[in-house]
């Protein structure tokens, strides 16, 4: 046994994009303006715990005695009342959405690592914020209008993480090896050892050693069938005439594993036999399997084949399409068999045809 201790800190990160139209105006007025109006984005989130809001500001920068360049600041603010860990990188997006930094010598630059750019910082009340002096210079954003400013908008984004506080977990975990066997895979190997069978079943010429308690839990035909004075409970052995014995070695993969390898080339036989055999898992995994497969060749037969075996869902989705394409649909083989033999589905299909076109 070994003791171990863990901090724990959830991060919540976003990438927020804040688009403003109509900004050449704007950046001319900074041009020629010693004072103007800061621009204010709309409020947002990461999600994270303490209920954090933020939110950006742009604003034009005093030029200093160097460089008599106008630029554009931006502030990161934080509302609200407590201290949070953050970390964030801000960008521009030009006109491919291709990333745009401010690079050391004040000009956009695009970064194939932004972490270079990335900034930690801890945020301790609402009057608290991170500012960009040099965000960005309003020459080089108007002289490349049509590349960093397409249809006049300037669209500024910010990378932001915020993480929660750190959550300590005192543990005891044991060091040796946790087995990963499965079940179902213990019952693969019954299935397939025979070990301790105690039921034959005969299909065709074909044997199946089987386990009786098995087969009664996962089949309430199986538990009926073994539950009477039955020939079937005098002498454990069981005979069937109607199933092809490849599908019911599937049908017997799936009562002992829950799965069926290949499934979607045995659907149709397993969905018949699925019910037959009263076995809901298996007959909903046909149903989704042949949902795949509905095209205009084999629609009005997946119809009859769900109807005949009460599967719900398949006839709710495969009349829906015959329905999208009955106008094909009534031209093939098989609708004039349906007309002819199962008048009373034809019937439907026209009726929710006709419904449809009433509904538009």
């Amino acid at each position: 046994m070994k003791k171990v201790g863990y901090s724990y800190s959830a991060e919540h990160s976003i990438v927020y994009e804040w688009k403003i139209n109509g900004i050449t105006s704007f950046l001319d007025a900074a041009n020629w303006s010693e004072k103007f109006e800061e621009i204010t984005s709309p409020a947002f989130s990461t999600g994270a715990k303490m209920n954090d809001s933020w939110y950006l500001q742009l604003l034009k920068s005093d030029s200093d005695s160097s460089n008599s360049k106008s630029r554009m600041t931006l502030y990161l603010h934080s509302t609200i009342d407590t201290t949070v860990r953050a970390m964030f990188a801000v960008f521009i997006l030009n006109n491919k959405k291709e990333r745009l930094y401010m690079n050391l010598n004040h000009n956009l630059v695009k970064q194939v690592n932004p972490k270079n750019f990335q900034y930690g910082r801890f945020f301790s009340s609402s009057i608290d914020s991170w500012g960009f002096i040099n965000f960005a210079v309003i020459d080089e954003l108007l002289e490349k209008k049509d590349e960093i400013l397409p249809n006049d908008i300037l669209t500024v984004c910010v990378n932001l993480t915020v993480y929660d506080d750190y959550l300590q977990v005192d543990n005891s975990i044991n060091l040796m090896k946790i087995t990963t066997q499965k079940l179902s895979e213990d019952f693969e190997k019954l299935l397939i050892s025979k070990k301790n069978s105690d039921v034959v079943i005969f299909v065709g010429d074909n044997k199946f050693d089987a386990h009786r308690f098995i087969l009664t839990t996962r089949s309430c035909v199986f538990e009926a069938m073994f539950s009477y004075d039955t020939k079937e409970k005098k002498e454990n052995e069981v005979t069937i005439t109607d199933i092809d014995g490849e599908i019911f070695e599937k049908l017997l993969e799936y009562i002992y594993t829950d799965k069926v390898e290949y499934l979607d080339i045995f659907a149709e036989e397993l969905l018949e036999a699925s019910d037959k055999y009263q076995l809901q898992g298996l007959k909903e995994m046909c149903e989704d399997s042949l949902a795949k497969t509905v095209s205009i060749e084999n629609a009005i037969r997946i119809i009859i084949l769900a109807d005949c075996h009460n599967a719900k869902h398949l006839k709710k989705f495969t009349m829906n399409y015959a329905v999208i394409n009955l106008p094909t649909l009534t031209t093939t083989e098989d609708y004039g068999a349906l007309k002819q033999f199962q008048p009373f589905l034809a019937r439907a299909l026209v009726q929710k045809y006709a419904d449809g076109i009433k509904t538009n």
